[in-house]
């Protein structure tokens, strides 16, 4: 199922690499964002967002569920939040929360039913909305507001019995978020603007660190290494990560791409950023090095998830999702062939020039293109009409630095794909 789907999305699209995330179009209005989106398993998640209106168009929430990995998304109209979801968090399959506006709700039954949701009271200004929330258990709890030019409208929130009843915990402007993570009652951390935070108290007093950048988006995959990304004054996209538990940071990535709004790691190797623009960035070696994925959209993208290294969703504006169950990538040694066409491409890895080996069981048109892990066309060949049987070319790429590549041949309407790497 996996090859079908890559080979179909080959045949639509000039580049390669958009085959590797596939759209889940919900069919709903390409007004609207989706902000955030969490899965518990291969099948079942929530995506929420909705309208950001103004006078006289009021704001409309979009709460999306699936149970069928996103093959059917089903908005959840019985939510009841009359303001656009902002940030959705689940311990379990069971319990979960979102919020946004100023409103915040829950639910203990996975949110499925008619009365499932039920809101949760905190008392805010009229200048405040919501716009984080996060649990450690089904008690423990925070919520961020952020708000106008008041001091006090920005403001973290503490629950200890679920969210039935929230106290203000700190206010002020010197703690403005973008996102924030606890690892247990007392240890947490949060990141914004040219600011990293960190609190070993639960929450009541709060450590700065100045980054230099405004953070959109942390991961923390231990209490010592953490991950953070967004963009820096000139509004490049930059990523920095922290082997300290945030005391010093290092630049991963930056100054070439679109600005970035989410990170996620699924171990110390392997994670996944993306932003603006339909920028996707992908990483399997700590961070040392990152790729880009081809989103095959401009959209901008708000919120990223995986399961695990294969399984994951994207979330953006115009309502888009995006789905690849591969990791968004084609491993070294995977091809993709259509019927009917039989391609060899070798040695590899390589050092020097390769060999493409092709078979062909009609007349047809032929090109070679070689292209680099952005989806840039490095080398071509277009070879004409060739005949049936075997055929052998050899693309001279001597001039290529080290580094990922794909060699695409096309048939006709007939295309296959194979990996490279270049020592």
């Amino acid at each position: 199922m996996k090859k079908s789907i890559l080979l179909s999305a080959i045949l639509l699209t000039s580049n390669l690499l958009s085959a590797q995330w596939v759209q889940q179009n919900p069919n709903y209005p390409d007004t609207n964002v989706l902000n955030d989106l969490v899965f518990f398993d291969h099948s079942s998640g929530w995506a929420v967002g909705g309208y950001y209106g103004s006078w006289p168009i009021p704001s409309t929430n979009e709460s999306l569920h699936t149970n069928n990995s996103g093959l059917d998304w089903n908005n959840t109209w019985w939510l009841g939040m009359g303001s656009p979801g902002q940030n959705v968090f689940f311990i379990d399959e069971n319990y979960g929360w979102v919020c946004g506006g100023q409103e915040i709700l829950h639910t203990t039954d996975g949110g499925l039913g008619f009365y499932s949701w039920e809101s949760q009271n905190i008392n805010l200004s009229p200048q405040q909305y919501l716009y984080l929330v996060f649990f450690i258990d089904s008690l423990n709890g925070w919520a961020y507001s952020k708000g106008g030019e008041i001091s006090l409208d920005y403001e973290l929130f503490k629950t200890t019995d679920g969210g039935n009843n929230w106290e203000s915990q700190l206010q002020g402007h010197f703690l403005q978020l973008n996102d924030m993570c606890f690892l247990n009652e007392s240890i947490g951390y949060g990141a914004g603007w040219s600011e990293f935070n960190y609190t070993i108290d639960g929450g009541d007093t709060w450590n700065i660190v100045v980054i230099n950048m405004v953070a959109m988006s942390l991961d923390v995959i231990d209490e010592n290494n953490i991950w953070i990304a967004g963009y820096d004054d000139s509004e490049k996209g930059i990523i920095k990560s922290s082997v300290d538990g945030g005391l010093t940071w290092n630049k991963k990535l930056g100054d070439t791409i679109q600005p970035l709004k989410d990170i996620i790691f699924i171990d110390s190797n392997i994670g996944w950023a993306v932003g603006d623009s339909g920028t996707i960035l992908h990483t399997s070696d700590g961070g040392n090095n990152w790729e880009f994925q081809e989103s095959g959209t401009s959209a901008d993208l708000n919120s990223v998830y995986f399961v695990d290294e294969n399984y994951g969703w994207i979330c953006g504006d115009s309502s888009i999702i995006l789905h690849t169950d591969n990791g968004g990538i084609v491993g070294t040694d995977q091809s993709v062939q259509s019927p009917g066409l039989q391609v060899q491409v070798y040695p590899n890895p390589f050092s020097d020039n390769i060999n493409v080996e092709f078979e062909l069981n009609k007349p047809s048109n032929v090109s070679i293109q070689i292209l680099n892990n952005m989806g840039t066309i490095v080398w071509k060949n277009n070879l004409g009409i060739q005949s049936c049987g075997k055929n052998t070319q050899h693309p001279d790429i001597r001039h290529l630095a080290s580094g990922v590549y794909f060699c695409k041949l096309q048939a006709g309407d007939q295309v296959a794909v194979e990996r490279l790497v270049k020592l």
